[in-house]
């Protein structure tokens, strides 16, 4: 086995990354393609957030406009950019990456913000936002009717199980024939890595990486 399985970070088909089922996915896709839908996706840095919006984009009625955006201190003048006119007789869809940065603001400031997505989705149109969860409950706190309207997802960790088959999934890609050998790793690294990562998808792969390269090196 030469080549590193475990470089990529996009989940191949079958594999399970991410705390948040296929079936919720679907549900939260067909929620944005009727609109006025605000759909939270929390998790930390590397959890899957991103993964998970591009997988609900891509299950969205082919008839919704999307926009995708990331956060800037600048997002008040493009929120009041959106189309309304165009939303009120074609459902738009915006995505906002990394809200979290909305950390640095003042709280006058990201009030105005929060007001404009409630006053927004009232009129038709869909957020779904990628955000932490310590930034949520700063949200929460400044605007209530925004807590109100919006749908909370928590992006899980992963559980010990779930990294063994991610790794064997990986693994069986470039071996000739299958099978339920973990090897080069042991039982005890991958129990070690799965609870330094905390569960989390992107340092498991970024480790396992690592570690891969590591052992080709040595046999």
């Amino acid at each position: 086995m030469n080549a590193n399985p475990f470089l990529s970070i996009v989940p191949r088909k079958g594999e399970k990354m991410f705390g948040i089922s296929e079936k919720n996915i679907l549900l939260m896709a067909e929620g944005v393609s009727k609109g006025r839908k605000i759909l939270l996706i929390s998790g930390d840095y590397g959890s899957g957030k991103s993964l998970i919006a591009e997988k609900i984009e891509k299950n969205i009625d082919s008839n919704v406009k999307i926009e995708k955006w990331m956060f800037t201190v600048d997002l008040a003048n493009q929120l009041r950019s959106l189309p309304i006119e165009e939303a009120l007789k074609r459902k738009v869809a915006v995505f906002i990456d990394r809200f979290e940065l909305s950390d640095v603001m003042d709280d006058t400031s990201l009030i105005k913000i929060l007001k404009l997505i409630v006053e927004i989705t009232k009129m038709g149109v869909s957020f779904i936002i990628d955000i932490t969860p310590k930034t949520i409950m700063r949200l929460y706190d400044l605007n209530p009717e925004f807590k109100n309207i919006s749908e909370l997802y928590t992006v899980k960790p992963m559980i010990f199980q779930e990294v063994k088959e991610l790794v064997l999934s990986r693994l069986n890609e470039i071996r000739t024939t299958r099978s339920s050998d973990i090897s080069p790793f042991t039982e005890r690294e991958l129990m070690d890595i799965w609870k330094k990562s905390h569960g989390n998808p992107r340092m498991i792969l970024l480790i396992l990486a690592n570690l891969y390269d590591i052992k080709m090196a040595e046999s």
